[in-house]
Formats: C-alpha cells, sequence, structure tokens
C-alpha cells in the first residue's frame, strides 16, 4: 500500500469509527494507586507524575512498615 492508499483508508477508517474512537480517548477511568480520576489515554503519563509518585511511594512505605510488624 503506497501512502496515497495509506492516507484515504485512514481517513475512511476515522469518519467511520470517529464516536468510538472518541469515546475512548474521553473515558475516565481511576489510578489504581493514588485513586484519582484520569482519562484513559493520559493514565500511563499519570503514573510518571510527582503527585501519583508520591502516592505511590507512602502506599509502599505502610504497606513494608505493616508487614514487618
Amino acid at each position: 500500500m503506497n501512502s496515497e492508499d495509506r492516507k484515504q483508508y485512514n481517513k475512511n477508517y476515522y469518519e467511520n469509527n470517529k464516536n468510538t474512537i472518541l469515546e475512548k480517548l474521553t473515558k475516565k477511568v481511576n489510578c489504581q494507586f493514588c485513586n484519582r480520576q484520569v482519562s484513559s489515554c493520559n493514565l500511563n503519563k499519570h503514573y510518571t507524575l510527582s503527585i501519583c509518585q508520591r502516592t505511590q511511594s507512602k502506599n509502599k512505605f505502610i504497606l513494608e512498615r505493616t508487614n514487618n510488624i
């Protein structure tokens, strides 16, 4: 498939599936670590943000402390 065919295919695909694509992108999910609502397309980026990193480290510390007792 050459580049022009690929462009046309992508354009047709997007037109036919626009609603489902946008629905998946804007779907909200809860972060498993900090329990915040995040867009599903940004979830991996959210895991690396400082607010989520701090919560992960706090939870890890608490878990280690409870297991050592």
